[in-house]
């Protein structure tokens, strides 16, 4: 009868090795399926987030104002309503508030009024009195029609300038009525300039000759007139020349920028004012 016989042999380093590098890679296996597991359960409620894919506009607003109330509380206030607009998820994209249409404005003519002070002009050995840098002292517009302008195809542009009254002008800025200038007081000449022709006339300038010292001053650079378009200044200066009777003179368009202009004759105005102090 054969005998068999079961021998166990005492275990070596290579077997020892072999085994523990089986067990480790299970062991790893299983904490990487857990930290899986964990992670999935851990993960924050979706509907709190904006989704990545939109299949439905209104449902992804619902989404993004969800999104703003939980990170920033920008879209409530405490003990107030939302600010935003109620949406529903059955709600269909033309429930919507519709965006504030541009609002259709009428065309607008009028006048615009304001102020010009040239640099003070210094008489010969006299100082200037309370000097005032040449500057835009008001501005006023008064519209007094809602009409459009007329402008025609082939028109031509027609700048015209009227005197329309002399005074002085106060400390304040204040135009007055006046038929002469005293001792210390500003003078002041109120001009109006207007396009009578039938095309849009600008940019341009106006220029001024007054009876001072220095005595020439040139405007910036005037926004365009349209046809039947007006605008009046009034333009203020000290130290009159002469005693007695001053020739102020001014011109419109002086370097001739406005092209095709029909009549240059009304480009120019003159007033005489009146010093009354020797």
């Amino acid at each position: 009868m054969e005998k068999i016989r079961h021998v166990i042999y005492p275990p070596t380093a290579h077997f020892i090795t072999r085994h523990l590098s089986l067990a480790g890679f299970v062991s790893l296996v299983v904490v990487l399926l857990g930290g899986v597991y964990v992670g999935i359960r851990s993960f924050p409620q979706a509907d709190k987030y904006l989704a990545l894919t939109i299949t439905n506009v209104q449902k992804a607003t619902n989404k993004f104002i969800g999104a703003t109330e939980n990170l920033t509380g920008a879209a409530s206030r405490p003990g107030r309503e939302s600010d935003l607009p109620a949406v529903t998820d059955n709600a269909s994209p033309t429930d919507l508030p519709a965006p504030n249409a541009p609002e259709a404005l009428p065309a607008v003519n009028g006048t615009s009024t304001f102020l010009i002070t040239p640099p003070d002009a210094v008489a010969s050995g006299r100082p200037p009195a309370e000097p005032r840098p040449g500057q835009t002292r008001t501005r006023v517009y008064a519209a007094t029609s809602t009409a459009g302008p007329t402008i025609l195809p082939n028109g031509a542009p027609d700048l015209e300038i009227k005197i329309i009254e002399t005074g002085i002008i106060s400390n304040t800025g204040v135009f007055m009525r006046a038929t002469s200038t005293g001792r210390g007081e500003q003078t002041g000449v109120v001009f109006e300039v207007a396009n009578i022709g039938t095309a849009v006339a600008g940019p341009w300038r106006f220029a001024a000759e007054l009876p001072t010292t220095p005595g020439d001053f040139t405007s910036e650079i005037q926004e365009p007139l349209a046809p039947g378009e007006k605008i009046r200044y009034t333009i203020g200066f000290r130290l009159l020349r002469n005693q007695g009777p001053n020739t102020v003179r001014i011109i419109t368009d002086p370097s001739r920028a406005v092209r095709d202009e029909t009549n240059l004759g009304n480009n120019s105005a003159t007033v005489t004012v009146i010093r009354n102090y020797p």
